[in-house]
């Protein structure tokens, strides 16, 4: 995920004509976002917090929904068509 994060961030025509959203909260509010499935990026703001959690796939109440398991069956159905 994390060469994708870095991939997004170079890339220009992304960085220009990607879809963005403004949320704007009261003074002193505190916002959470699961962001796993999602690029995002804070554009301002005064204080950031980010935290990964890292779970093993059989904890996981629906494991092949998670990012991982997305991820794995992208890359298998890429891989059958090239």
């Amino acid at each position: 995920m994390l060469r994708f994060h870095d991939y997004l961030k170079g890339h220009n025509e992304f960085q220009e004509r990607g879809a963005k959203r403004l949320w704007t909260f009261a003074p002193n509010a505190v916002w959470v976002a699961m962001t796993d499935a999602c690029s995002h990026a804070v554009l301002r703001g005064r204080y950031a917090l980010e935290h990964s959690y890292f779970v093993a796939p059989h904890g996981l109440v629906v494991p092949d929904e998670s990012p991982a398991a997305l991820l794995a069956g992208f890359c298998a159905e890429r891989s059958k068509a090239a």
